[in-house]
């Protein structure tokens, strides 16, 4: 899904589960543990959820999360979770 937070910066989010494995799955699935921003400028942001902590994708939890979100580098040259249009 595509995000414009509130500086017009585009970002793809992108949600993971463990299902058991790390799974890519749709933003605001319920059992997602991560979710990642990636920019047209290649930058890259990790947000980890907390336990109990809401996975719908609004614009106001998605706002929040983007700012609160660590700069990610993929473990691995190509990260399957990332690479994905």
């Amino acid at each position: 899904m595509r995000f414009v937070d509130d500086e017009g910066r585009t970002w793809i989010v992108r949600d993971v589960a463990l299902l058991p494995e790390r799974t890519l799955v749709e933003p605001g699935h319920l059992r997602a543990v991560e979710r990642y921003f990636v920019n047209v400028q290649g930058a890259k942001r990790l947000y980890l959820f907390a336990e109990g902590e809401t996975r719908l994708p609004d614009h106001e939890q998605l706002e929040r999360q983007v700012r609160e979100a660590q700069p990610f580098a993929p473990q691995r040259k190509s990260d399957p979770n990332l690479d994905k249009s």
